[in-house]
């Protein structure tokens, strides 16, 4: 086909760009919050250690009263609280990440 005409397309990506920068910029603020988040949620779990349940507010399952005769306490999953005090968070990179800590022992 002689003298065909071939459509093509230019976008002016130049205003989308501008707003992803912007947007960017403000997720890198977001480190306070985040900060705030993980405390909370560092604060919360460690609260539920104590009241023996899990985030639904399902009360853990009861020792056997083998395991509770040779138990130190009588909570669960808290003999060291080891466990329970090794729960972190780190925000990096815009990022907030919840976890459990190594300890070296």
């Amino acid at each position: 086909m002689a003298g065909a005409f071939t459509p093509y397309v230019t976008i002016d990506d130049r205003d989308l760009k501008r707003k992803l920068g912007s947007l960017a910029k403000k997720a890198s603020g977001l480190a306070p919050v985040l900060k705030n988040i993980g405390e909370y949620k560092r604060d919360a779990t460690k609260e539920l250690f104590d009241e023996q349940q899990d985030p639904q507010g399902v009360k853990w399952a009861a020792l056997s009263e083998r395991y509770k005769k040779k138990k130190k306490g009588p909570k669960i999953l808290t003999e060291s609280h080891r466990l329970r005090e090794s729960i972190a968070y780190a925000v990096r990179n815009g990022n907030l990440k919840i976890s459990l800590a190594h300890h070296k022992g």
